[in-house]
């Protein structure tokens, strides 16, 4: 978790020094959407970048650079948001040995909770009124 977060701030830190106000835009459309969508909702996205599968950890740390976000809020965004993934890398090594130990099986039905959670959270924030992923409109925003 200490390192993740290190290298979280780290990442944007070197982002937002070497970077400029419009650098968002000069990446491309998508980037440039992103930036101003991370903007819009600071600690929420992080937490919502880093909890989501597929999303490129170092990636998104540079483009949070980019944003006007706080380097608090990037900490505490990574820390909660990648809490659970770090919770099931740790739960599912340590019980590899014997997977038919009841930790193994708890363990295996907790990650399997947070697939489906991890899975379903960005479907049932889209269905808010005004809550879209950058570049997906919505009716209502």
């Amino acid at each position: 978790m200490v390192a993740a977060t290190t290298g979280a701030v780290l990442s944007a830190l070197i982002s937002r020094a070497v970077g400029t106000p419009s650098a968002g835009q000069a990446f491309g459309e998508k980037v440039g959407r992103s930036v101003e969508w991370f903007d819009a909702r600071p600690l929420q996205t992080v937490m919502l970048s880093r909890v989501l599968p597929g999303m490129p950890f170092n990636t998104t740390s540079y483009i949070l650079g980019l944003t006007r976000i706080r380097m608090r809020d990037i900490a505490v965004g990574t820390v909660v948001g990648f809490a659970p993934r770090c919770f099931a890398y740790v739960a599912l090594g340590g019980s590899l040995r014997d997977l038919s130990s009841p930790e193994a099986k708890v363990t295996l039905v907790i990650s399997v909770v947070l697939l489906v959670l991890v899975a379903a959270v960005p479907r049932i924030l889209n269905g808010y009124r005004g809550f879209s992923f950058p570049g997906k409109e919505t009716e209502h925003g």
